[in-house]
Order: C-alpha cells, then structure tokens, then sequence
C-alpha cells in the first residue's frame, strides 16, 4: 500500500489500481500514518525519499524488471 501511495497518489486513484474500496485504502492509510507517526500523504511521500535506494528499486523497479526478481534477489 506504501509503494502505490508514492507511485500512484491519492486514495481513488490507489483503489482504482488495486481493484479495492476507497474505504479500504483510507484504512491502510490510516495504519501507515499510525506506524509512521506521520499524518499526511506527502510525509509519507517525504519519508520513502529519505531511504537508501534497494527500497526504492523494490518500490519502484526499472522498467521492464521484474519485482519478482528483485525481492528474492535472483539474477
């Protein structure tokens, strides 16, 4: 849910993606927030930049790499 609030944005478009409820988002969201100790998307947002960059590779993989791939570190 992290990864598709950064890539993709706000919660009806995130549910659209993901094929569930806005509801369902605005709970994740909410936990994330929760977890976080943020209170707003974009510190979310603020909170992923400041990772090392394997978290953004498995956020946001080059095009046409697969995710698959590089969570279990194969070639």
């Amino acid at each position: 849910m992290l990864c598709a609030i950064v890539e993709v944005g706000g919660v009806p478009d995130v549910a659209e993606v993901l094929g569930v409820s806005a509801e369902t988002v605005k709970t994740h969201l909410g936990r994330l927030f929760e977890k976080t100790r943020t209170s707003r998307q974009a510190d979310l947002v603020k909170l992923v930049a400041a990772f090392s960059n394997p978290l953004l590779r498995i956020c946001f993989p080059p095009r046409g790499v697969s995710t698959d791939r590089m969570t279990r570190g194969g070639p």
